[in-house]
């Protein structure tokens, strides 16, 4: 055998260190792939799960305002409800389209109002709900060229000049911040002037003209703890021409599923319930509320 040369025994230590190392890193970073793909398939299935509660939850809440018992469970004026299912948790709030300000239907003051109750100045909001009428104006006057675009049978007063609530935001002086906090009390979908108080949030009763704002507080107490009972609740005396009822025809749904680890997914849905046989409701929108994630 021949005599190996001197440092030959070095480098061949040399050679197994660094096979060692090198094989010690592969394991490492084996390791953490392995891991970082684990997370990733725990983070989409926590994803998928918090949008299926979501989804649920919609479903759940459209079975209880078509089957509303006496005792009025599903409440219809925002009012969260928190639903165990499964293994995580929804929370649902069903509000009566009938409840918020018509956008097509209400007054440039009324709709002045709401911008003044959700935080704008007198300038801004008088402003605003003159640029809402002037736009109104416009859009009708659009229609009745040709003529013939409008049904012989439909008159001009039924003509819808913001076909979706987003058109909004095509005002002049209409900013997404004002938006954001105008639009959650605004519909297209009521087609009434008048706002149903048993299911109106806090925001457009303050809205109203002439509204005093001690009558609101002291009736939405009271509706939140004896329910939607009109025998049961004060008499709003002073905003009583900007109040009616009327048939239950559409309701938006905002549900928001959380699963144990706190991941959670927004669904926002408007459904029609004028719908008849089998085919009670129909989905108006459907899309992903802001703040999906975790």
């Amino acid at each position: 055998m021949p005599a190996r040369k001197p440092g030959e025994e070095g480098v061949a230590l040399l050679l197994v260190l660094w096979t060692v190392a090198l094989m010690t890193v592969l394991g490492f970073s084996l390791a953490h792939g392995i891991d970082t793909q684990a997370t990733i398939d725990r983070n989409q299935y926590d994803a998928a799960q918090a949008q299926a509660l979501a989804d649920t939850g919609v479903s759940l809440a459209i079975l209880g305002v078509l089957e509303r018992s006496a005792d009025g469970a599903w409440r219809l004026d925002g009012s969260a409800r928190k639903l165990a299912y499964a293994d995580g948790s929804v929370i649902v709030r069903v509000q009566n389209e009938a409840g918020k300000i018509d956008l097509n239907r209400a007054e440039a003051d009324l709709l002045a109002n709401l911008f003044r109750t959700t935080g704008s100045d007198d300038d801004t909001a008088k402003a605003l709900g003159d640029a809402i009428a002037d736009w109104k104006r416009r859009r009708r006057a659009h229609w009745r060229e040709p003529a013939d675009e409008i049904a012989p049978n439909v008159s001009m007063g039924d003509v819808q000049p913001f076909l979706a609530l987003e058109e909004l935001q095509q005002v002049p002086g209409m900013t997404p911040e004002i938006y954001d906090r105008a639009s959650p009390y605004l519909t297209v979908y009521s087609g009434s002037a008048r706002v149903d108080p048993l299911s109106a949030p806090r925001e457009v009763l303050l809205s109203l003209p002439g509204a005093d704002a001690r009558e609101v507080e002291a009736y939405v107490a009271a509706r939140a703890e004896m329910g939607a009972n009109p025998a049961l609740l004060p008499v709003l005396d002073d905003v009583g021409a900007y109040l009616g009822g009327g048939l239950l025809a559409y309701v938006s749904i905002l549900s928001e599923g959380r699963t144990p680890s706190h991941t959670r997914f927004i669904r926002q849905a408007t459904v029609s319930l004028l719908g008849t046989g089998a085919a009670r409701f129909r989905f108006v929108t459907w899309q992903q509320g802001r703040g999906a994630g975790q």
